[in-house]
């Protein structure tokens, strides 16, 4: 039997050189490349490189994914862009960290997801993880948290403490919502976190995108004559490549207050009950919208009533199954638009006239049973 894998990756800083991109049709001679992606999915043979490899090499973000629910993403950003003390998070299997010379690459993997995944769904989400990545360059580092926060969920207590810093943790963005959901994040451990952080000192965020202007103001004389020189050296730089030059990474020595798996002991429960009482609310909700719909859909079926009656009789004269299921569905939908309208007493007569028209139609009469129970119910309660 035949197996799908699905290999996406993007270069977002810079470009893909002619010499790159040649080295990377040698890996593939029916990937679709450009001066920014590879692309190639294979169906009876596997990619002939480690994806590791390659994000290290070429590219910034990357996604794979194979038809039996495994799915991996990857992330890389200059080696010192992120504080050395997040990559506590890397349990050797669900999240990797690994730290070259020139880079620092987040590998996130699901063996399984109950979500199925096309080459569209795998394209859209390559999208969440350049605006993850982007996220992580500004200094938010909620993803980060949320694979350590499913496993503190699950009674994990070997995990490495992290920074207590004051993230916004009740409303994550729609990049973070769309990887804690493809990775199996339950709601209440970030809300257990959002608990924690209302009632404990944290530390400050500093997350932010200054005007260009106001970055040059605040750089040193010596910083300034490093990014001229890395300008000139290499003919080009992005403004996250820029960052990374000027960057003075945080140390543990920095932080004074920090999240341990223990901290969130105390507020598992309100978060399961908070979690419990959102998702019951959004139910409601939804089930107003779908009466809200399905009442005006009825009005209308109401006010327009007379064609609705014609239609179901052209359907029933057609004598065929797909007609009768439409004139079935025609009056039973007249049915409950009376209903809604307290004009019941003004239906009954007139499909009475119909019945009587379609009795020697014994395959639509079976699909009106339901319907002439309801209508004998309404009688006997008059």
């Amino acid at each position: 039997m035949s197996e799908y894998q699905y290999y996406h990756f993007e270069r977002l800083d810079g470009v893909l050189s002619a010499k790159q991109k040649a080295e990377l049709r040698t890996i593939s001679s029916r990937a679709e490349i450009s001066s920014s992606h590879f692309t190639v999915h294979y169906n009876y043979s596997d990619l002939k490189a480690e994806p590791s490899e390659l994000m290290a090499q070429y590219f910034d973000v990357g996604i794979y994914y194979a038809d039996w629910g495994q799915v991996i993403c990857y992330l890389k950003v200059p080696p010192d862009a992120i504080p050395s003390v997040f990559m506590r998070i890397d349990d050797g299997e669900s999240v990797i960290c690994e730290k070259g010379k020139n880079y620092l690459l987040f590998t996130f993997s699901v063996d399984e997801n109950d979500y199925y995944m096309d080459d569209d769904d795998a394209k859209d989400y390559l999208d969440h993880l350049v605006e993850l990545r982007s996220e992580l360059m500004g200094g938010d580092y909620r993803l980060l948290y949320l694979p350590w926060l499913k496993r503190a969920v699950n009674g994990d207590e070997t995990l490495g403490n992290l920074p207590l810093i004051n993230f916004n943790f009740k409303q994550l963005s729609e990049a973070q919502s769309a990887f804690a959901e493809l990775f199996g994040i339950p709601p209440e451990a970030y809300n257990a976190l959002d608990m924690l952080l209302k009632s404990s000192q944290s530390h400050t965020t500093k997350v932010g995108h200054l005007a260009a202007a106001e970055q040059i103001n605040r750089l040193s004389e010596s910083d300034k004559d490093l990014l001229l020189k890395s300008l000139f050296e290499h003919g080009q730089l992005t403004a996250n490549q820029a960052r990374a030059l000027v960057y003075k990474p945080l140390t543990s020595n920095d932080y004074k207050y920090w999240l341990s798996p223990s901290s969130l002991n105390t507020y598992w429960q309100a978060a399961n009950e908070e979690v419990t009482r959102e998702r019951l609310l959004a139910e409601e909700q939804r089930l107003e919208q779908e009466r809200l719909a399905t009442l005006k859909r009825l009005n209308a079926v109401f006010s327009s009533r007379e064609v609705h009656w014609e239609n179901a009789k052209k359907y029933s004269e057609q004598g065929h199954a797909s007609a009768y299921d439409k004139a079935a569905r025609e009056m039973n939908d007249l049915y409950d638009a009376y209903r809604v309208n307290n004009a019941l007493a003004e239906f009954v007569p007139l499909y009475r006239i119909f019945a009587k028209h379609i009795e020697r139609r014994r395959s639509l009469v079976q699909r009106l049973e339901s319907l002439n129970q309801e209508i004998g119910k309404y009688q006997g309660s008059i």
